[in-house]
């Protein structure tokens, strides 16, 4: 069984030649490449938007790596659904990975009663708009970040009171989130819980 191992063509801003993966992911492919054959699933490192993965003979692609998809969400969606169109199988499928790329699934998680860091979504980040998030949340500290991002990328931690419109600059360039800064996360850290067809497999502390 023949899988792309999609990765993105940047990484941090950088350009990844052909057939090469992140730095920090290299030595988990080898393992993960290695495990995978002896089961008979065999990996390719491809762009994620190489037109021609199509005719390649791919059984699966795989989504791995493609970090730059931050600078073109509605291009990463659609090339997904093309590969779904002509009959290959992308892991996970596109429409989830649609709802996954923007943060507004929290909302959505949120009404279906799953505890949630309070949000003020925001069409624009702005001075008017910042404020008002302040007084909604009835915070100290705010994080506004973009609804579509990865790695802390435009994203700024603001104080009550001595924050100003030039702070802004760094934030999101497009419609932004804000959210409560949590103390915990400097102190305890960030659990991340991953599972495979509902059973938790392995956590991350995220420090």
């Amino acid at each position: 069984m023949r899988i792309a191992y999609l990765t993105g063509r940047t990484w941090r801003n950088k350009p990844l030649p052909l057939n090469q993966l992140p730095g920090p992911e290299q030595d988990d492919f080898e393992l993960l490449a290695a495990a995978c054959a002896a089961l008979g699933m065999h990996f390719e490192v491809a762009y994620w938007d190489d037109p021609g993965l199509v005719s390649r003979g791919f059984d699966a692609l795989l989504i791995r790596s493609c970090w730059d998809y931050v600078d073109r969400p509605a291009e990463f969606i659609a090339a997904l659904q093309v590969f779904e169109a002509a009959g290959l199988k992308v892991l996970n499928p596109a429409h989830v990975v649609a709802w996954n790329a923007r943060k507004t699934y929290l909302r959505d998680l949120a009404q279906a009663g799953v505890p949630t860091i309070e949000t003020v979504w925001l069409d624009r980040v702005d001075a008017p708009a910042v404020a008002k998030a302040f007084d909604a949340l009835d915070t100290a500290e705010l994080v506004i970040k973009p609804q579509v991002g990865s790695g802390s990328r435009d994203t700024v931690r603001l104080k009550r009171n001595t924050w100003s419109e030039a702070d802004l600059i760094d934030g999101p360039r497009e419609a932004g989130m804000a959210q409560p800064f949590l103390p915990s996360l400097e102190s305890d850290g960030e659990v991340s819980l991953f599972t495979c067809a509902g059973t938790l497999t392995h956590g991350i502390l995220k420090m």
